[in-house]
């Protein structure tokens, strides 16, 4: 396998290429302590004891949703050490899905377009990104799949490192730059039509099922 630059982000993110050239994952290497200390002060990523707060959110979102029953919604993730003790994370890389603004466009601009099915998967995404509070989930933060019919099948969330921010990202930002970005950014997609339906049976079902024991499990296994 091979590394090749995504050219997108701040955060070198690196496609994993096979050896037919087919793309296997998404590694982003621990980021150099000077390169996140003036956003971390911030206060809008996870802990201030952690060397590489992204590295970790990365994969705290993984165990998150997988903790809760958000079925794939995002992609499986882990942390990996390299032979010069530098660590990453380490993303598998899902095909045949559109970057968001393709998709809202089209299916999610409008709170009538949607189908009672892609109400309830936009809402699923919705849910657990209220739970992840990502401060960065612009418009093409998330991916989605459509049917034959284009009707949206599947979503994904991508891009998770600054989830988890430790206060609310309103305070404190006038004249602040950094902060005026992440209040535009976080829960983006609540500008959509869509956002607008009421929580479709379904979801109400979802939501009624959670369990606030394996989500205090899975924050325990990450502080750990």
């Amino acid at each position: 396998v091979k590394l090749k630059s995504t050219g997108k982000g701040v955060h070198g993110a690196q496609f994993i290429i096979g050896p037919e050239g087919e793309k296997l994952g998404v590694y982003k290497a621990e980021e150099e302590k000077g390169r996140v200390d003036f956003i971390r002060q911030k206060g809008v990523f996870l802990s201030k004891g952690v060397k590489d707060p992204l590295m970790v959110g990365e994969m705290a979102s993984h165990v998150v949703a997988e903790a809760l029953g958000f079925v794939d919604i995002v992609p499986s993730t882990t942390v990996e050490t390299q032979g010069d003790g530098r660590s990453g994370s380490l993303q598998a890389f899902v095909g045949g899905f559109e970057l968001g603004p393709t998709v809202a466009k089209t299916r999610l601009a409008s709170a009538e377009t949607p189908t009672i099915r892609e109400q309830t998967i936009f809402q699923r995404m919705a849910c657990l990104d209220f739970i992840l509070g990502n401060t960065d989930r612009h418009s093409e933060n998330w991916m989605a799949r459509r049917d034959a019919e284009g009707h949206i099948s599947d979503i994904r969330l991508i891009d998770n490192g600054p989830s988890f921010p430790r206060q609310h990202v309103l305070q404190g930002t006038k004249g602040d730059s950094i902060r005026t970005t992440v209040v535009h950014n976080q829960y983006n997609w609540a500008t959509l039509g869509a956002a607008e339906s009421g929580f479709t049976d379904e979801m109400k079902r979802f939501i009624g099922e959670l369990d606030e024991g394996k989500l205090n499990d899975a924050f325990q296994a990450i502080e750990a």
